[in-house]
C-alpha cells in the first residue's frame, strides 16, 4: 500500500487475506469475502476489499467504534502474509504496521502508508501514501479510501480490516496465547462454509493476532510474528515534514498523472 493507485491500471497479482465483510461493514450488503493484500509489479502491498464500489454508489455508514479504540497502547507489529495454494505453491509479504489509537502507519518494501483518524469526527480516517521512488506524497480523503481502497472509516484501519462483529458467530475456544503481555483468544468459526475458519482475537486492544483464510485455491495465513509496545514516532510525523522536499498531490493530480 508507482502506488497502489496506480496498479489498478496495472494486472495485479491478488494474495488472499483475511477478514470478513459483513452487512455493517459494506451496509446491507450481507457478504462474507476475504479482505486481500494486492501486490504490485513493484511488489507495494496494501489491505484492500475484494468488491469495490463505484464513485456514483450511496456511501456505506461508518462502522461504530468500540469503547476500547480509545485506550489503546501504541504497539508496533511485524505481520507475515502466507498464501498456499492446493498445488503447494506458496508467496509470502510481510509489512511492519505502527499501531496508536489515532494513527496507523504502514511499511513494505519501500513504500509507506500514513492513516490519520479525524479529530472531529472520530469514526473517520484520511490517509497518505508516500512513494519513494517518485518523490511523491499523495493525500487520501476518506472518500478516496472507501472507493479506492475499499475502507470504510477508522475502524477498518485500527482493527486492520477484521470486523469484529463477526466474533458472535464465532466459538471461543479455551486456547489463550500471549504475545508480549497481551492475551489472545482463540475463535473458531461456525461451519465449514465460512471463509475465515478462525481468529486469534485481543478485546482488551481490538487486535487480531492471527487468522486462517481458505478458498477454493488454498489457504491464506496471516499472523503477528512479533509485537512490542512503542512505535517510532518518526513514522507517525505527517509525511510533509519528514519529506519537506517531496512533491504533495492529491488522489486526482497523482491519477492524471502529475
Amino acid at each position: 500500500m508507482p502506488s497502489f493507485i496506480r496498479s489498478m491500471h496495472l494486472p495485479v497479482r491478488v494474495i488472499g487475506v483475511l477478514c470478513l465483510l459483513v452487512a455493517t461493514l459494506l451496509g446491507r450488503v450481507a457478504v462474507n469475502l476475504g479482505a486481500q493484500a494486492v501486490r504490485t509489479d513493484h511488489d507495494d502491498l496494501v489491505f484492500v476489499r475484494p468488491a469495490r464500489r463505484a464513485a456514483t454508489d450511496t456511501p456505506t455508514p461508518l462502522r461504530d467504534l468500540p469503547s476500547e479504540a480509545d485506550q489503546v497502547t501504541p504497539l508496533t507489529l511485524d505481520v507475515t502474509i502466507r498464501r498456499t495454494t492446493h498445488g503447494g505453491a506458496t508467496d509470502t509479504v510481510r509489512q511492519t504496521v505502527s499501531r496508536t489509537r489515532d494513527r496507523v502507519h504502514l511499511m513494505v518494501a519501500g513504500r509507506e502508508w500514513l492513516f490519520e483518524r479525524n479529530p472531529l469526527d472520530r469514526r473517520r480516517v484520511s490517509g497518505w501514501l508516500i512513494a519513494h521512488a517518485d518523490r511523491t506524497i499523495v493525500l487520501h480523503e476518506e472518500s478516496d479510501l472507501r472507493h479506492r481502497l475499499g475502507l470504510h472509516g477508522w475502524a477498518d484501519v485500527l482493527m486492520l480490516g477484521f470486523d469484529r462483529g463477526v466474533l458472535s458467530r464465532f466459538t471461543p475456544t479455551d486456547q489463550v496465547r500471549t504475545l508480549s503481555g497481551i492475551r489472545f483468544t482463540k475463535f473458531i468459526a461456525p461451519d465449514r462454509a465460512s471463509v475465515v475458519s478462525e481468529v486469534w482475537w485481543s478485546a482488551e486492544h481490538v487486535l487480531p493476532s492471527a487468522l486462517v483464510s481458505r478458498d477454493v485455491a488454498g489457504q491464506t495465513d496471516v499472523s503477528i510474528d512479533h509485537l512490542r509496545a512503542g512505535v517510532d514516532a518518526e513514522r507517525l510525523t505527517s509525511p510533509t515534514q519528514r519529506f519537506p522536499a517531496y512533491q504533495v498531490v492529491d488522489l486526482a493530480e497523482w491519477l492524471e498523472g502529475h
